[in-house]
């Protein structure tokens, strides 16, 4: 991991009240977001994949998967590229890549506020 993303993480965990946080020595942190939640972030030398996971809701899970498969199109013109899968728990989960010379504190706090609008898009929208 590079240190310009060791840096931006300390940031982002400060704007969010987090003095000190960093990954642990695989590259990997994740943080619980509210009950249901959880956000990671997987970093390399080359940039951090950042993945937004919540429990499927209860109801015709087929169409809401493909609902977030439709999401993660070029078509849907999102800033950054997006993709959508399943955790081994079957939690849906976006994910997006930042690339270490574009992670910056206010690049993360979109990338997190898009993967976040999807989720809603999902699970608030269905």
């Amino acid at each position: 991991m590079t240190p310009m993303i060791a840096s931006t993480l300390e940031e982002f965990g400060r704007s969010i009240g987090m003095d000190a946080l960093a990954t642990d020595a695989t590259g990997t942190l994740s943080l619980r977001l509210g009950r249901e939640r959880r956000l990671s972030f997987h970093a390399s030398n080359t940039g951090v994949l950042l993945m937004l996971s919540a429990p499927l809701a209860a109801g015709n899970q087929l169409e809401t998967k493909c609902r977030a498969l439709t999401l993660c199109r070029l078509s849907q013109g999102w800033h950054l590229p997006v993709r959508a899968g399943l955790t081994s728990d079957g939690h849906l989960v976006f994910t997006t890549q930042l690339e270490a010379r574009e992670f910056r504190l206010h690049v993360l706090e979109q990338a997190c506020e898009l993967l976040g609008h999807l989720h809603d898009q999902i699970h608030f929208q269905g």
